[in-house]
């Protein structure tokens, strides 16, 4: 699982500048709904609530798994290889709570977008 991880942000690393872009357009949109004085509107508050959160979720996941070491060969010294193994097994429990955390990211979305939909002028 964390060898596919591993590729997987290897090839998302490369979009991390980007992604602050992003983040920072939806900082400006929440920021913007924030000062707005219209009372009782939320127009761009949950969009951009909802970017940061991924913005900052796939920034977190193209930097925790970028460096993932190969499994402990046979040949190696027992300090290395049990290093690599503890290494390896803090990753595989990084990467369950991870995938735990896309879900509830995914899962909060829904809601959020939910309650958006339903606020939204015009209804």
């Amino acid at each position: 699982m964390i060898d596919t991880l591993g590729k997987l942000s290897v090839r998302c690393a490369r979009y991390r500048h980007l992604l602050w872009v992003i983040a920072g357009v939806f900082t400006a949109l929440f920021v913007y709904s924030l000062f707005d004085h219209a009372p009782g509107r939320i127009d761009f508050l949950v969009p951009g609530v909802v970017g940061i959160t991924w913005c900052l979720t796939f920034y977190a996941f193209a930097g925790l798994f970028n460096r993932v070491p190969p499994r402990a060969s046979p040949k190696a010294g027992l300090v290395r290889g049990a290093g690599r193994r503890l290494h390896r097994f803090l990753l595989y429990l990084l990467g369950a709570s991870f995938i735990g955390l896309t879900l509830t990211v995914s899962y909060l979305t829904i809601k959020m977008l939910a309650i958006w939909v339903g606020e939204l002028p015009g209804d």
